[in-house]
């Protein structure tokens, strides 16, 4: 229970799982009175530290929950049917109340939010850049981006096409339909070939991978096996598949 006065002990002494999101206030004058830095190096020269995890351990006594809205993952804007999301009906109205007025935003890849100071297109990565607009440190980051256009146009490319937002079935067959849309983009840009024909042909590409998602996943596998025995009799190759599939064990004779 999280009014268990045992609550942060249990959960970090697990180190899977540790604090999000936390403010740590120190009364330095006491620190200083007390040699506190000294007695910090003194312990951490007899004890292996585990970043975060230990150090949260060592304050627990002295630490106290914080609500959701100071950890609002990007991810919860997306959610729609809360029946089936990471979190359930249980943390709807939480959840709904923490994206309204969030506190603290947290960026996690593993999310689906990349860290917007190096994908500024991620989720809700507007944001952080709305924040930035108002300091003086904004045209210190447009400078960097054309300064490191390879870091920022490898991270679009990873984003574009294999983003982790995506399914797996989706980048098996999305993401080459992607490649082949941008490369002909630009053969047919270079070449200044008619953009109806460019439409046309990735039209065709696009009509080809939905079919491919279909004979792989959709379609009864009845059906499936007989559409691929009658290719593989076109091709001249199904008594050779048929020899393979018996030695393998993955199919009985006759």
């Amino acid at each position: 229970k999280e009014n268990d006065e045992n609550y942060f002990y249990g959960v970090l002494e697990v180190e899977k799982h540790h604090m999000m999101e936390g403010f740590l206030f120190c009364n330095l004058d006491y620190q200083r009175k007390k040699n506190f830095t000294l007695r910090m190096h003194d312990l951490l020269k007899g004890n292996e530290a585990k970043g975060e995890l230990d150090f949260t351990k060592w304050c627990w006594p002295n630490m106290k929950a914080l609500g959701i809205e100071y950890c609002v993952f990007p991810y919860y804007y997306t959610i729609k049917d809360f029946s089936n999301a990471y979190l359930n009906e249980n943390y709807k109205k939480t959840i709904l109340e923490a994206r309204e007025n969030p506190t603290i935003i947290h960026y996690d890849a593993w999310w689906g939010a990349v860290k917007p100071w190096d994908y500024p297109f991620g989720l809700k990565a507007d944001l952080w850049l709305n924040a930035l607009a108002k300091t003086p440190f904004m045209s210190d980051y447009t400078k960097k981006m054309h300064t490191n256009e390879s870091f920022y146009t490898t991270k679009m490319a990873e984003q574009h096409y294999f983003s982790s937002v995506k399914s797996s079935k989706e980048i098996l067959f999305k993401t080459p339909y992607l490649f082949f849309k941008s490369y002909l983009f630009v053969v047919f840009k270079e070449r200044k070939i008619h953009l109806g024909i460019f439409e046309l042909i990735c039209g065709l590409v696009k009509k080809f991978f939905n079919k491919l998602i279909y004979f792989v996943f959709l379609m009864p596998k009845a059906l499936a096996k007989r559409v691929a025995s009658k290719i593989l009799r076109v091709l001249g190759l199904h008594g050779i598949v048929k020899k393979i599939l018996i030695k393998l064990k993955l199919l009985k004779k006759g």
